[in-house]
């Protein structure tokens, strides 16, 4: 592999990397704007 395939190698994991922790950071968002409210009446 010459270095240019390298390149894109690692452009595509990180792409799917900051995608996931993106993805998993929107999904903690909605838990967190839920479950306040419950929390707060008891």
């Amino acid at each position: 592999m010459n270095a240019r395939r390298w390149l894109l190698l690692i452009g595509a994991i990180g792409a799917l990397i900051a995608m996931v922790a993106w993805i998993g950071e929107i999904d903690l968002g909605i838990d967190e704007s839920l479950q306040p409210p419950a929390q707060q009446q008891s």
